[in-house]
């Protein structure tokens, strides 16, 4: 049995109507107050006494009191920065109009939470924005591991209980929108809160935004009903139920730690006998890949959904499968696997001109990202080709045993993601057969391929944050130079052509199993002071090395405004900063560079010092740990102002730069 970590802090918001003042409008309910006590136990059993607790049941859950509560989190001396805080809501919602002052105008439809208040004398229900406002302080305030966990409709029907079920055995009431309930807001309502709080426009989106930064678990889909179960006593809305006897299953599996909010909704069974009362929970908010009730970010799960014979997956992050990465298919069928869809792509074809260079494979880099599925192009031949398109689809497998590692080798030559899902409380691996970038002849170990994996998730993701910056790369510019050794003086001479080009690739003809030797320019054509990293990952040796990385420590920016720094030449003499040699073992080889700005030192806190040992050439080597705890990288919340700058290729070999414009 999983103890519980009594070195969390917590504390609990329980707002749990039953009764409404306005018994014509609101029907009575029966299963809030359990739930609130439900939510309590279960927190209590996992990670101890809360260290404070406040609730409104009944007739305190006025709509004053309400929204006081949620101020009085803002400012509870108590709460700590990034002190877990769950606010559960159960109770009626409904949705009301949004027009302009005046009435004159309808600008939408706004979802709301019903106070126990709501509908007497001119009180109305509290709107989403006024909610999503001061969640929005919440997080300013007192850091984003922020849960709000809702038992109620929240749109086209959002109360909770009001008819009985046409099937009574089944002892089932609906959590269904009053049909006498109808009230609209002005662009005035709360604009003192929206004013104080947090700017905030006013507009229909509902609790669902991806991007807050806190987590919303909803007791159902958008069109979706919520039931209150009475099957047994004390009579429970039937998520919350759910929720807590699957998060104590969690603690008694051991598995609370590596269970992300995304999974857990995935794992909910809300099945019904009656066919018709199907209730769909769902997971939204920006941080809903972490691991429950922590900011860590999951490191063994992908979400995945089936969508007709359509398979979308998300994957990414920390496994390497990332905007750019380059894979190859394959469609074996090898493995002894059920077939369980299609992978969507599009095929790419090589029309260029002379001799190809690559072997003759076919090559998938992945072009478009967090869009619900993994959209592929694939050529064969040259595939950084881009002129012709045509589509095609690559099968997915499914096995029924999870894995505990996430790529596999099926061969000597090839490997396997494994995404895993969740299925009723199964898990499974869906492999997507591939291969590694440019390395079609090359035998790896297990070990060797999920470390390259790893350091691409890294070099491509973590520190960046996985957008850019529109402005910002026109202030901060990445170029590179090929360097000569002068015999007398002893020196190291520069050439001042950039090679990269304006797509941020480099052709460099080296020949075969020999070196050269580059160097690099970061231009700061801003006024502000950055903090400079500089990655790079070599596809043909599998490593990363971190070419220009700021001391550890409360150092100051290593970049002034109005300034270049060069990594890897001092210019002058020998036995200072050397310049990085490119060897190549392979006939042709690929390394990426990677740039980041950053406000803060992110390796302040998060790249312990001991685990950068110096390599060759003063070249410091990123050594990735075999445990996946101890070989996570993140950026941390406190540095809110860093960006994925830039990414640069080079392709050297002998006689490569011909192909630069095939």
């Amino acid at each position: 049995m999983q103890r519980p970590p009594h070195e969390l802090r917590y504390h609990l918001l329980r707002i749990a109507i039953d009764k409404y003042q306005n018994g014509a409008v609101f029907p009575v309910l029966h299963g809030c107050l359990n739930d609130a006590e439900h939510v309590r136990r279960c927190f209590k059993e996992l990670y101890g006494k809360p260290v404070s607790d406040h609730y409104l049941f009944n007739g305190k859950a006025t709509r004053k009191n309400v929204l006081l509560a949620f101020r009085g989190l803002i400012d509870n001396a108590k709460i700590l920065q990034k002190d877990l805080i769950i606010i559960f809501y159960a109770g009626h919602g409904s949705t009301a109009s949004l027009v302009d002052v005046g009435g004159r105008r309808t600008l939408g439809t706004v979802e709301t939470l019903c106070p126990v208040d709501d509908a007497t004398r001119d009180i109305k229900s509290i709107p989403d924005f006024t909610i999503i406002a001061l969640l929005r302080a919440l997080a300013s305030k007192k850091g984003n591991n922020i849960v709000f966990i809702c038992d109620s409709c929240h749109a086209g029907g959002l109360a909770r209980g009001s008819e009985e079920s046409e099937d009574d055995s089944l002892r089932v009431q609906r959590r269904t929108h009053p049909a006498a309930l109808r009230h609209s807001f002005d662009l005035d309502v709360d604009l003192e809160i929206l004013t104080d709080c947090a700017r905030i426009e006013r507009v229909p989106n509902g609790f669902r935004a991806k991007n807050d930064a806190f987590v919303f678990l909803a007791a159902c889909g958008k069109f979706d009903l919520a039931y209150e179960d009475y099957t047994q006593h004390p009579a429970s809305g039937r998520f919350t139920k759910a929720l807590i006897s699957r998060l104590g299953d969690l603690r008694h599996e051991g598995r609370l730690t590596d269970t992300s909010y995304s999974n857990l909704i995935e794992q909910l069974d809300l099945s019904s006998p009656n066919s018709r009362q199907v209730q769909t929970p769902e997971a939204h908010g920006r941080f809903v890949d972490r691991i429950l009730f922590t900011t860590r970010t999951s490191q063994m799960r992908f979400r995945v959904g089936e969508s007709g014979d359509i398979l979308p997956v998300s994957v990414g992050l920390i496994h390497g499968v990332v905007e750019g990465t380059i894979l190859l298919t394959s469609e074996t069928t090898e493995l002894a696997c059920s077939g369980v869809g299609q992978l969507s792509a599009q095929a790419q074809r090589n029309r260029g001109r002379g001799i190809n260079p690559w072997h003759s494979s076919s090559w998938a880099k992945i072009h478009r990202w967090n869009t619900g599925a993994l959209s592929l192009s694939v050529q064969d031949g040259l595939w950084l080709d881009r002129r012709t398109i045509t589509s095609t689809s690559h099968p997915l497998r499914i096995v029924t045993d999870w894995a505990d590692v996430v790529v596999r080798p099926k061969d000597a030559s090839s490997v396997s993601l494994a995404v895993v899902r969740s299925d009723k409380q199964l898990w499974k691996s869906i492999p997507v057969q591939l291969k590694t970038v440019l390395r079609p002849e090359v035998c790896v170990d297990l070990q060797s391929v999920a470390g390259a994996l790893d350091g691409i998730a890294h070099f491509m993701h973590q520190l960046g944050v996985g957008v850019g910056n529109a402005a910002l790369r026109g202030m901060v510019r990445l170029t590179l130079h090929n360097v000569t050794v002068k015999r007398w003086p002893q020196s190291y001479e520069k050439d001042p052509k950039n090679e990269f080009d304006q797509d941020g690739e480099a052709w460099l003809d080296i020949p075969a199993r020999s070196k050269c030797m580059i160097a690099f320019d970061v231009e700061n054509m801003s006024t502000t002071a950055w903090y400079v990293y500089v990655f790079s990952f070599d596809s043909d040796t599998f490593k990363i090395t971190p070419l220009c990385v700021p001391a550890v420590g409360a150092t100051t920016p290593c970049l002034p405004g109005r300034a270049t720094k060069s990594i890897g030449f001092d210019g002058i003499r020998a036995g200072g900063v050397k310049p990085f040699n490119m060897e190549t073992s392979a006939p042709i080889a690929v390394s990426f560079i990677k740039l980041y700005v950053c406000a803060q030192n992110v390796n302040l806190n998060h790249i312990p010092q001991e685990r950068i040992s110096q390599g060759g050439h003063g070249a410091a080597r990123w050594e990735l740990s075999k445990t996946n705890k101890s070989r996570e990288i993140t950026r941390g919340e406190a540095v809110d102002e860093s960006w994925d700058v830039s990414v640069s290729t080079i392709v050297y070999g002998p006689g490569v730069s011909k192909y630069r414009h095939v």
